[in-house]
């Protein structure tokens, strides 16, 4: 099993000043959130950061720093400048929860594509029509040649507890770290492995539904607990 990237937590200037050169001149990021009980009325404990190829995973402790941690420039670029810049592109896998936690701090994302749905985009080409997502574990295990270690996933959701709340506390266990480096940095296998094998028109409509995504999310209307968010979209 090869090496997964290294999680650093950001939990002080220093650190978010080398994780903002890090990512200051890339045109592609994975991007992840964890925290507990996600959503509108959740907290958001964690964003993770990854840049293809680096050795590390950065874990933003926005526990810890708190709107700060979006706001702070260095060289001119800040965590809210790249997550609302629509010329990067940030992979992420579902991150409606996530994203209706940063509409709490004023944050609009741009620039987003959903592995998720490009995924579902595959399967039902080569497949068959589905009424239902495939998680993340389930992807990687039965679709691409890695890592990914299952694991790791189910002992750090049991460690985390029902709503999350073990990353709201620190400090924070390596495992719970590992587990957040892992989620993240397997997002470009997928979107490497899949990206090719749809059409050019198949992949403007995961951007489109991407967009619907984030709106849905950003709505007052959002639940983050329905058992709709494990439906393929009605705009499907």
């Amino acid at each position: 099993m090869a090496d997964l990237p290294s999680p650093v937590l950001v939990d002080n200037v220093s650190l978010l000043e080398e994780c903002l050169e890090e990512i200051c001149d890339v045109e592609i990021l994975a991007i992840g959130f964890q925290g507990r009980d996600l959503g509108a009325t959740g907290s958001l404990a964690l964003v993770q950061v990854h840049v293809q190829g680096s050795e590390f995973v950065w874990l933003l402790d926005v526990k810890e720093l708190g709107r700060g941690l979006f706001e702070h420039e260095h060289y001119g670029v800040s965590i809210r400048a790249v997550l609302e810049d629509g010329e990067i592109r940030k992979l992420w896998f579902d991150g409606r929860n996530g994203c209706a936690a940063l509409s709490r701090f004023g944050i609009h994302l741009e620039g987003i594509y959903d592995v998720q749905l490009l995924f579902l985009a595959w399967f039902e080409r080569n497949v068959g029509p589905t009424r239902h997502l495939s998680g993340l574990a389930t992807i990687m295990k039965d679709g691409v040649t890695s890592s990914y270690d299952g694991h790791l996933k189910a002992s750090a959701i049991q460690i985390a507890g029902p709503d999350f709340g073990e990353f709201e506390k620190r400090p924070l266990s390596d495992e719970l770290m590992r587990y957040a480096a892992q989620d993240t940095s397997c997002l470009f296998e997928i979107y490497d492995l899949y990206k090719g094998m749809v059409r050019k028109n198949v992949a403007g409509r995961v951007l489109r539904d991407t967009r619907n995504r984030i709106e849905q999310a950003e709505s007052s209307r959002w639940d983050p607990h329905s058992r709709e968010n494990t439906k393929v979209p009605l705009w499907w």
